[in-house]
């Protein structure tokens, strides 16, 4: 699964985020995350996630193993690298993305082009 996707950001009624996309419709990133998820196997849990703003300027990059984990204000959030892509998702609901999700198997740091 390697896609780009463009549109706004929202929230649904049930805590997920979804882009409202240009031309997909309406896309569950957080469906998306969960397919990718292994609760069993960091290796088969393998991500790259790219967010920009809709104008321009990177708000996360990160490649690594996706694992949830209860975070600060106890949300049980998706995180890579130790970054939290669910808060970061959260701070910028309503707004302009491009989201990027490739699942894959990296060796060390960085992706497999």
């Amino acid at each position: 699964m390697n896609k780009t996707f463009n549109g706004k950001l929202i929230m649904n009624d049930d805590g997920q985020f979804e882009l409202e996309t240009y031309d997909d419709g309406v896309v569950n990133i957080t469906k998306i995350l969960d397919g990718i998820y292994s609760p069993t196997s960091l290796k088969d849990s393998q991500v790259y996630v790219k967010v920009n703003r809709g104008n321009g300027g990177i708000l996360f990059e990160e490649d690594g193993g996706l694992v949830k984990k209860i975070d600060k204000d106890g949300v049980n959030s998706y995180h890579i690298c130790g970054n939290n892509i669910d808060l970061l998702m959260f701070n910028h609901t309503e707004e302009a993305l491009e989201i990027t999700i490739e699942k894959g198997n990296y060796i060390g740091y960085g992706r497999n082009s």
